[in-house]
C-alpha cells in the first residue's frame, strides 16, 4: 500500500478564494447601494429646499427646464450600476465555478435585473394569502416586487413544511405495523 501524504487543506474546502470573492462582491454592491440611497436621500432634501427657495423667487420655470430636471432625476445613479454589475460578476462567477449561492443570498437581488432587493427603496414587500378568506395560515406567501422591473419574488412564510410523501408512508406502515403487533 502506498504510504498517505499529509495535505495540509484549508479549512475553508477547495474553492475558499472563490467563496471569499463572492462574499467581497456581495458586500460591496450592499455597500454601494445604501451609500447611494443615504446620498440620494439628502440631495432630495437638498433639492425640495433648493425648489422652495427658487420658486419664491422665480415663479415661472419654462417647460424644458423642468423637463431637463426631471430627465436628471430619473437617471440611474452610477454608484447603483456598479452594484447591479457586482451582483452580476457575482452571478456569473458562481455559475462557472460551480458554486451554489446560499437562499439568503438568492433572496437579496432580483433574478432579472441583478439589483439588489432592499425593502422600501429598491423594492416593496407584501405577505398573501390567497386561502379563502385567509383561513390557511401555511398558505402565506411573501412578495417582494422589484422597483426597477417589477419582477416578483415569492416565498413561502410556512414555518413548518409539511412530510415529503415518503416519509408520510413509512409512518403509516409502522402505525399499522403496531396496531397489528397490539391487536394479535
Amino acid at each position: 500500500m502506498a504510504a498517505s501524504k499529509n495535505k495540509k487543506t484549508a479549512s475553508g474546502g477547495a474553492q475558499n478564494h472563490i467563496r471569499a470573492r463572492l462574499a467581497y462582491l456581495h458586500r460591496a454592491s450592499t455597500y454601494l447601494l445604501k451609500r447611494e440611497a443615504c446620498l440620494t436621500t439628502s440631495e432630495s432634501e437638498n433639492a425640495t429646499s433648493a425648489q422652495n427657495t427658487a420658486q419664491s423667487q422665480t415663479p415661472c420655470q419654462t417647460s424644458k427646464e423642468l423637463e431637463q430636471t426631471q430627465e436628471q432625476a430619473t437617471l440611474p445613479p452610477q454608484q447603483a450600476c456598479i452594484s447591479r454589475h457586482y451582483v452580476s460578476q457575482m452571478r456569473g462567477i458562481s455559475l462557472k465555478a460551480q458554486q451554489r449561492l446560499s437562499i439568503e443570498t438568492k433572496r437579496t437581488f432580483c433574478k432579472r435585473c441583478d439589483l439588489l432587493l432592499v425593502p422600501g427603496v429598491t423594492s416593496t414587500e407584501e405577505i398573501l394569502n390567497a386561502s379563502k378568506g385567509r383561513k390557511k395560515p401555511w398558505a402565506d406567501v411573501l412578495v417582494i416586487r422589484c422597483s426597477a422591473c417589477e419582477t416578483e419574488k415569492r416565498i413561502p412564510q410556512n414555518k413548518m413544511r409539511s412530510k415529503k410523501l415518503k416519509d408520510r408512508q413509512q409512518e403509516k406502515k409502522n402505525k399499522e405495523t403496531q396496531d397489528q403487533a397490539g391487536v394479535s
